[in-house]
């Protein structure tokens, strides 16, 4: 990765997805999770997210979609 989306994900990234709301059975998954994984594997899904999480920022980047609204919750695309 560039050493730009290293400075980004920490910056603005994680700080973000740490603040959107998980329902009830989201909140449980992710608890099971970090209880389930050991500190190395820990430290292996913190960089699989953050690997996943800056693509998908330069993905929206190239596309547009997220620039322009095109994906809204009533998108059937969502939820298949």
């Amino acid at each position: 990765m560039t050493e730009f989306l290293f400075w980004l994900y920490p910056a603005y990234i994680k700080s973000y997805l740490s603040t959107i709301s998980k329902d009830d059975a989201d909140a449980l998954r992710f608890s099971l999770l970090n209880g389930s994984l050991c500190p190395a594997q820990k430290k292996d899904m913190e960089v699989v997210i953050r690997f996943y999480a800056a693509h998908s920022f330069l993905l929206e980047l190239r596309t547009g979609i997220g620039l322009t609204g095109e994906i809204t919750p009533e998108t059937p695309e969502l939820h298949s």
